[in-house]
Formats: structure tokens, sequence, C-alpha cells
């Protein structure tokens, strides 16, 4: 079930619900980045070892399915603000075993009525909000031509 790594807290990813409910989620929202595109190698050790770089880390949180596979993507919690920031500005981009991973803070419940790229939501306006063919976007309004 650990895949190898006994000491793998495990937060089970949920596909709807409201993440200030969650109960396995860090105890600080912004003291906490979020880390995604990771290998399925990674461990908490790994991240740990790659993140203190930026600052004190407090926790280590990876997610997983319900069958204990890695989801990708984990929320590390800084002792302080300025570590998080750190993480945030130095961090995106970086190679960890050999992929390069995204770094960005916790939005889930820092940013209000924001929804994850699985339910539709996510940073930016999403593939589905570009002009259909024939329109041009300028600015906020949408010209057909």
């Amino acid at each position: 079930l650990t895949r190898g790594f006994p000491n793998l807290f495990f937060v089970r990813a949920f596909s709807a619900g409201d993440p200030h409910k969650n109960e396995k989620a860090t105890e600080d929202p912004f003291k906490t980045i979020f880390v995604g595109r990771l290998s399925f190698f990674v461990d908490e050790n790994v991240l740990r070892r790659e993140f203190e770089k930026y600052g004190k880390v407090k926790d280590v949180k990876m997610v997983f399915d319900s069958e204990g596979r890695p989801r990708g993507y984990a929320f590390i919690e800084y002792e302080d603000e300025n570590g998080a920031k750190e993480a945030y500005h130095h961090a995106d981009g970086r190679r960890i075993l050999d992929k390069h991973v995204v770094v960005d803070v916790e939005r889930g419940r820092t940013v209000k009525e924001w929804r994850p790229r699985s339910m539709g939501g996510g940073k930016g306006r999403g593939r589905f909000a570009r002009p259909k063919k024939g329109e041009r976007e300028l600015g906020h309004v949408q010209w057909v031509e």
C-alpha cells in the first residue's frame, strides 16, 4: 500500500467537497504551497530536502488515490510565510527527479470560489473560455467578425 515509502502521510484526494472542511489539510493555508507534476518516485524526504532551501518546512502532505498510488502533487507547509513566498518565487520550474515541477500558492482555502482544474476551475481562463472560431477577443469584450 505504501509502495516502498513507509513514512508517508496519506492524504486521500477528494473529488468534490469543501477544502475548508478537510481535516487532513495543512494548518495555515497562507504558509502552504502546492507542488505539482511530481515524479511518482518522489517521497516526503525528497520534497523536504528540496524545499528546506527556502525556509523551515513544518509539514509535507503528499496526495494519494484511494488505492495508495501517488497523484503527483503535494502540499508543503512552512513555519512562516516568508519560506512559502521564497519557494513560490524561486522553486517553480525546478527539476526534482528529472521532472520540472509546478509551484503555486494554495488556492483552495485562500481564493474565494476557486475550484481545481479537474472540476472546471484552476488558474486562468482555460481552454473552454477561448474565443470560438470567427471571434476575436479585445480586452474583456468578445467581438464577432
